[in-house]
C-alpha cells in the first residue's frame, strides 16, 4: 500500500471538538466489526482533502483503518468516502442514543504493567469474608467501578466524580489493605491528570502549538490504560471478596 502524503492543517478545536464527539472510538471499527473500544487513533478528512476541515468532512479512525483510508493500494479495493459517511452516522447514533448505557463489562482488556495489579501473582489466595465484610467492601469497589465506567463512556471525568470517588474510597485501607489504597491513589492521580489534560483540549487557543501533539497522545494513552486497567482489577478484587 503506498501512502499518500498530505499536509494536516486541523485547527486545535476542531480536533478537540471531533475527539470528544467520538469518544476516540473508530467510524470503520464500530461499522464493520461492532468494535466499540477506545483505539489509538488520527483524524482523517474523509473527502481526502486536508482544506476541508468542516465538521462534516472530519472522521476519526484507529491507526489501522487510518492508514489505509489514507492510502492507495492496487491490490483490493479500499475504503471510500461514502462508507466512511455511512459509519460515522452509525456510530454519531449510536453515542447519542445508547452511549450512556455501556458497561466496562462489555470491555475487553490486557495486563497493563503500570498497574498496582500487576503486583499480584497467581499464587496468591482468595481471602474468604462474612457476608458483613463483603457488604462493607462492595461499596469501595462500586466506586472504582463507576469512575472506570464514566471514564470509558464519557473519554473525560469532572472533578465533581473526583471528589465523589475519593470520598467513597478513603476507607480502603481500612477495609482491604495497602496494596488496595495504593491502587486506589494511581487511579486517583491518573484520573486528575485526564480531567487536567481534557481541560486544556477545551481551551486550545492557550496552548502552543507545539505542545499539542503531545497533549493529544498523552490522552489518549491515558484512556488506552483506563480501558487496559479494569479486567484486570476485576481479578484483584476477587482476592477480597471472595465467600469461600
Amino acid at each position: 500500500m503506498k501512502r499518500i502524503n498530505k499536509i494536516r492543517n486541523i485547527p486545535k478545536d476542531r480536533e478537540a471538538e471531533v475527539l470528544h464527539s467520538s469518544k476516540r472510538r473508530c467510524a470503520l471499527c464500530f461499522a464493520y466489526n461492532l468494535d466499540r473500544d477506545i483505539k489509538k487513533g488520527q483524524i482523517t478528512h474523509i473527502d481526502r482533502n486536508p482544506e476541508n476541515n468542516e465538521p462534516s468532512n472530519l472522521a476519526y479512525l484507529c491507526l489501522l483503518h487510518h492508514d489505509e483510508y489514507d492510502g492507495k493500494t492496487s491490490q483490493s479495493k479500499g475504503w471510500t468516502p461514502k462508507e466512511l459517511i455511512k459509519s460515522k452516522k452509525e456510530l454519531v447514533e449510536f453515542i447519542k442514543n445508547y452511549f450512556d448505557k455501556l458497561s466496562p463489562e462489555f470491555e475487553t482488556a490486557t495486563m497493563n504493567k503500570d498497574s498496582a495489579v500487576g503486583r499480584q501473582t497467581k499464587h496468591e489466595k482468595r481471602q474468604n469474608i462474612t457476608p458483613d465484610i463483603y457488604n462493607l467492601r462492595i461499596p469501595i469497589y462500586n466506586a472504582y467501578r463507576d469512575l472506570i465506567a464514566k471514564i470509558l463512556r464519557d473519554a473525560k471525568i469532572e472533578l465533581q466524580d473526583l471528589f465523589e470517588f475519593a470520598n467513597k474510597t478513603h476507607e480502603a485501607l481500612f477495609l482491604y489493605d495497602e496494596n488496595i489504597a495504593d491502587f486506589f491513589s494511581l487511579i486517583f492521580q491518573k484520573a486528575n491528570r485526564l480531567h487536567y489534560l481534557k481541560k486544556l483540549m477545551e481551551t486550545p487557543h492557550l496552548v502552543e502549538k507545539e505542545k499539542w501533539n503531545s497533549i493529544v497522545e498523552e490522552e489518549s494513552d491515558l484512556l488506552q490504560w483506563f480501558h487496559d486497567n479494569f479486567q484486570d482489577a476485576r481479578k484483584l478484587f476477587k482476592k477480597y471478596l471472595n465467600f469461600g
